[in-house]
């Protein structure tokens, strides 16, 4: 078939080269993009909602993002949680009320709102609550099952170390999931209140009651060479202290605690 002596088949693509370009205008261009990066925010906002379930994060930090963070923690935090090949453990010190679950969950938050998969958030209580049901009431393989879970999240964010009762049993657990994630290259986030010292005897489970700063520091000087624990979390460990005042006010309904 012909029009006006020409195929038709170069006249039909002919037409749609105008349509084409037609539609291509700065304005309709413009337009487009602007569609789409509605689309793609809204998918990265929804990312970040659902995380919440997926990756256990409290409620009330549920809308948390590194924007609540002084600008000193924000960049190296926000690079370090995005390295999809980091194997670096991040450890929080600073006393209550400075912030160090806030990161955490700010870390999580990220790393969703940019597609990554895999975030999860743990306190130290709920973990060690889960591994007693592990050894109670489940079979007894259940709890290397559950060591070995954690050992390959991803991103894992454990918060209050240092909280549990049973220091012991405490200090036993992380070991063994430290461990299991340092050999497979995977990056934790640690939040405590201990100091760098009180960590590193609970992680060892050595009593520091009682002896002097100096006794203290020669101890762990020690540790840090000799214990196998320790040895490997130096090779990859981030320290960062988080001080200043409590972000926390303090209610004012005549309560005497």
């Amino acid at each position: 078939m012909e029009i006006n002596g020409e195929p038709a088949e170069n006249r039909f693509q002919e037409m749609l080269e105008d349509l084409k370009n037609e539609m291509c205008t700065p304005e309709a261009e413009a337009a487009s993009k602007e569609r789409l990066d509605k689309f793609l925010e809204k998918e990265r906002e929804d990312r970040l909602v659902r995380s919440n379930d997926i990756a256990n994060v409290p409620k009330r930090f549920h809308t948390v993002r590194f924007s609540d963070h002084p600008e000193e923690f924000t960049e190296k935090a926000r690079q370090l949680c995005l390295d999809k090949n980091s194997d670096r453990i991040l450890l929080l010190f600073g006393s209550v009320g400075r912030g160090k679950t806030t990161l955490l969950c700010s870390a999580i938050h990220e790393r969703a709102y940019e597609g990554l998969n895999g975030s999860l958030y743990y306190s130290m209580l709920n973990l060690e609550m889960d591994l007693r049901r592990c050894r109670n009431f489940a079979h007894e393989d259940d709890e290397r099952k559950f060591i070995n879970e954690l050992s390959e999240i991803p991103f894992l964010c454990i918060d209050e170390v240092g909280a549990c009762l049973d220091r012991r049993e405490e200090a036993y657990f992380l070991r063994r999931v430290l461990c299991q994630r340092y050999d497979n290259q995977l990056p934790t986030w640690i939040a405590t209140n201990l100091s760098p010292s009180s960590f590193k005897a609970l992680l060892c489970n050595i009593d520091l009651e009682g002896k002097t700063q100096e006794e203290r520091k020669e101890i762990c000087d020690r540790l840090d060479k000799e214990n196998v624990v320790l040895n490997r979390i130096k090779s990859v460990v981030i320290p960062l202290r988080m001080v200043g005042e409590s972000y926390r006010s303090v209610a004012d309904n005549g309560s005497t605690i």
